[in-house]
């Protein structure tokens, strides 16, 4: 793989990911609401997810997508409905009725998997992959096109994850400016804004 190549993808991925954008705004969720180190957990989510995009994207699955109408509005929107559920279920939450859900959401599972969803729930994402990566793929290289595709993946993971902890922490870093009191309260209903900011982000992007 030619290294001019690999470093101007590199250089784009990174301002991809300083760009504020769903991703950004679930771990910032996450971090203000229970802290950097477990909002970890949902970067990691997102990173999974894309390493499946580019899985799907090298097989090809992202013209097939993008070529079924019906199964890409399934996928949208039933992701979006279960994030809009998420953010709602926030905004509305009694304070002391909250900490068995604070409990239950702030596990690493639970994390990752709300993370997990924010991404999978952009099919467009797919497509996306597929149009980046494209020009970046050399054919007349010794290595394989599913190598490359690997090491580009492996560049998205190592530039993408390091960026979302780093906005969790300051995400984190910030709340604790907040009035103590009744900042789960106003944790949760901030944390349930980004995610709801997440759908209406999606949603705008059109079918």
């Amino acid at each position: 793989m030619r290294f001019d190549l690999w470093l101007a993808y590199a250089l784009l991925d990174l301002w991809l990911s300083l760009t504020p954008g769903p991703a950004v705004m679930t771990v910032v969720g996450q971090g203000v609401r229970h802290g950097w180190r477990r909002a970890a957990f949902g970067a990691a989510g997102i990173s999974s997810a894309n390493l499946l995009f580019f899985g799907l994207s090298a097989a090809g699955v992202g013209a097939f997508i993008a070529a079924s109408p019906a199964l890409y509005l399934f996928l949208r929107w039933g992701g979006l409905a279960f994030l809009a559920w998420t953010a709602v279920r926030l905004l509305v939450s009694r304070e002391s009725a909250l900490g068995k859900v604070r409990e239950v959401e702030g596990r690493p599972g639970p994390l990752f998997r709300q993370a997990l969803a924010v991404q999978l729930s952009n099919p467009k994402a797919i497509v996306f992959f597929t149009a980046i990566l494209a020009p970046f793929l050399d054919t007349t290289a010794a290595w394989s096109i599913p190598a490359q595709v690997g090491v580009l993946a492996l560049t998205t993971t190592l530039t993408e994850f390091p960026v979302l902890v780093g906005y969790a922490a300051l995400a984190s870093h910030g709340s604790r400016l907040l009035p103590a009191g009744r900042l789960g309260l106003w944790q949760d209903r901030f944390a349930g804004a980004c995610l709801l900011g997440v759908v209406v982000w999606l949603a705008a992007r059109g079918s």
